[in-house]
């Protein structure tokens, strides 16, 4: 499909999907809930967004440390808070990796090195929240209206995990045997690298606390917002509730997670006793906030002159 024809299909995705959720509730009851959240509030709430941002730019810092993909710590935080504007602007925060991945090569480091920086990023981020589904999934699930469905949230995720943690063990061992193979190196490389989520000791304990770090600042920010206009949810329910709604968000179906992250929280309040209205008005605002703090990282990245390229030599490990 034409690149702008797949771009434009998703944002009518979006704007679909926000369209009929306005249509079915009442746009009364959504501003009156706008409307009770103090702007203290809204202020801890998009603070919280813009730590998550430093907290998730350490992280990918550490990635890279261990991988011998190093930036500096300015580098790092700059082209990350760089990656988030993007994610606004492209289809899911997938095309804000590409990005991500094409500035750190521009800074010296090879594009199949920041390349796999990146994708261990994700790697990092996915297996804590496997984790966590893992955690939560007997909370949940025993909320869920089906029982199919309420198998699945308490089954699905151990068995995902542990596929995730076998594939971290043997990368060495599959590295090597693909190796010999020249189209097959790139993906050897990249196994080499998922390696070290395993064998890193400290510091891979330091990237798993941090990936579940930002999770729980994920869930703060949410759970703000909830006391905010009122409704009665416990943190441990708005842990439960992100998981499924973050792993919908990355599905590349929308722009940014607009529409489909409405859609989601809006059915998974609802099992919690929350109106429509104000779950949609959570959504949003958590969205509205998330632009905000990305349109502010694209600022600084824009007003700052990036250092000039400085080649990298990659560790041997």
């Amino acid at each position: 499909m034409n690149r702008k024809l797949y771009l434009l299909a998703k944002l009518l995705v979006s704007i679909g999907l926000l369209a009929i959720l306005t249509r079915q509730i009442d746009g009364g009851a959504v501003l009156a809930a706008f409307a009770r959240v103090p702007n203290g509030v809204l202020a801890e709430a998009f603070l919280v967004i813009l730590a998550q941002f430093a907290v998730a730019a350490i992280r990918w810092l550490l990635l890279g440390r261990l991988t011998g993909a190093s930036l500096s710590i300015w580098q790092t935080f700059r082209l990350f808070f760089a990656a988030m504007f993007f994610n606004q602007l492209l289809p899911t925060s997938l095309g804000g990796d590409a990005v991500r991945a094409w500035l750190a090569s521009r800074q010296g480091l090879p594009i199949g090195r920041a390349a796999n920086t990146v994708i261990l990023d994700r790697s990092a981020g996915l297996i804590s929240l496997l984790i966590l589904m893992l955690v939560t999934g007997v909370l949940m699930a025993d909320r869920m209206p089906n029982p199919a469905i309420a198998d699945i949230v308490r089954y699905v995720p151990p068995v995902i995990l542990l596929t995730a943690i076998l594939s971290l063990i043997f990368a060495n061992r599959v590295a090597g045997l693909i190796d010999r193979f020249i189209w097959c190196r790139p993906i050897a490389s990249l196994l080499r690298d998922s390696s070290v989520l395993w064998r890193a000791g400290p510091i891979s304990v330091a990237v798993l606390g941090l990936s579940l770090t930002l999770h729980m600042m994920t869930a703060t920010c949410v759970w703000l917002l909830a006391n905010g206009v009122g409704a009665i949810v416990g943190f441990p329910e708005i842990v439960g509730l992100l998981p499924p709604t973050i792993l919908m968000m990355i599905l590349p179906i929308s722009i940014a997670g607009w529409g489909v992250r409405e859609g989601v929280l809006v059915g998974l309040f609802a099992l919690l006793g929350v109106a429509a209205a104000p779950a949609l008005a959570i959504s949003l605002m958590w969205g509205g906030l998330t632009l905000i703090a990305a349109l502010l990282g694209g600022l600084i990245w824009v007003m700052t002159s990036a250092p000039e390229a400085t080649p990298v030599e990659p560790n041997s490990g």
